[in-house]
């Protein structure tokens, strides 16, 4: 029994790569814009400081954390999320794109593209 653990370990560490890959693919086919707020950060173990942020989709609240970037604004910033629009819970946030101050608010439902110029390169996947 136990000499086929390693096999089956293998093809279980396989199958949720495979799973977290299609998932990101998904969210990259269906994904809608909107704005992340800024709420925080905390200290992880592993990759060092970690922002905190939250973002809303038809009147639901999200949130997330992701690796401080060098130099990123944390005081009252905003930063564009992409979001998968069957299934928000999965989502990116692209710390590289603040919001401009000329866009004060986010439709219930995101932007099908960014309202403003980003470049291709930062959204692709």
């Amino acid at each position: 029994m136990w000499k086929n653990l390693p096999v089956f370990l293998l093809l279980a560490f396989g199958a949720l790569i495979y799973y977290y890959f299609q998932r990101a693919d998904e969210v990259h086919a269906k994904g809608k814009y909107t704005i992340g707020y800024i709420d925080g950060a905390h200290w992880a173990v592993k990759s060092g400081r970690q922002i905190d942020y939250s973002f809303s989709v038809a009147g639901k609240s999200y949130t997330g954390g992701e690796d401080e970037l060098p130099q990123m604004q944390r005081d009252n910033a905003r930063y564009l999320i992409k979001y998968d629009s069957t299934s928000p819970d999965w989502h990116a946030v692209y710390f590289s794109v603040p919001i401009p101050d000329s866009i004060t608010d986010a439709p219930s439902n995101g932007w099908q593209e960014p309202p403003f110029p980003v470049p291709a390169k930062i959204l692709q996947r």
